[in-house]
């Protein structure tokens, strides 16, 4: 699919969940190169434009790491205040770009979901310990954040999600220091 990065028209981008004119932007399918590309090209225009803040809604399952982190650098380097609302499901990755948000707001049936990474680890042995050795960065980098943003310790947060994934509705999420000012 081509994009045309120049286009002003505002429909446009409201095609894919961003209304520039409003300041929102809605995080609704998996943590993914276009869905991120698109946030953070749509956050740089928003921050041109005013210092207004910048409303990003999020329902999803979660995806890659990497271009969640991408997301999440873009929203806490912001000059705009970023408000994260939970609606429907923040799971995974999700919940990492969610925590990116200086406020975070919570429908009253959202649910949170934590847990350990995913490694896919093929070809040599040399080669599979390389990528476990990325995949355990990446999931420290994940539970520092975690840490980072609530103030619960990162060791707890290991040891929650060790063994399976964890759910929390709004209430347990609040109490966590995930969600930090109620309920939409």
């Amino acid at each position: 699919m081509s994009v045309k990065r120049d286009n002003e028209n505002n429909q446009y981008w409201i095609d894919y969940g961003i209304d520039l004119k409003a300041r929102k932007i809605m995080v609704d399918d998996d943590i993914e190169d276009f869905i991120v590309g698109f946030a953070i090209r749509a956050i740089h225009k928003m921050e041109e434009a005013s210092n207004d803040p910048i409303d990003i809604y999020i329902n999803s399952n979660g995806g890659s790491v990497y271009d969640g982190l991408a997301l999440y650098d873009t929203m806490r380097q912001s000059k705009s205040l970023i408000r994260t609302h939970a609606v429907g499901k923040i799971m995974s990755m999700a919940l990492i770009v969610y925590l990116g948000g200086d406020h975070r707001f919570a429908s009253s049936n959202a649910t949170f979901m934590n847990h350990t990474g995913y490694a896919d680890c093929y070809g040599k042995l040399y080669e599979r310990e390389i990528d476990l050795k990325e995949q355990q960065r990446l999931e420290d980098v994940c539970n520092s954040i975690l840490e980072e943003r609530t103030g619960v310790n990162k060791t707890w947060w290991e040891a929650e999600a060790k063994y399976e994934d964890k759910f929390y509705d709004p209430n347990e999420a609040k109490k966590l220091g995930v969600v930090t000012h109620g309920y939409e």
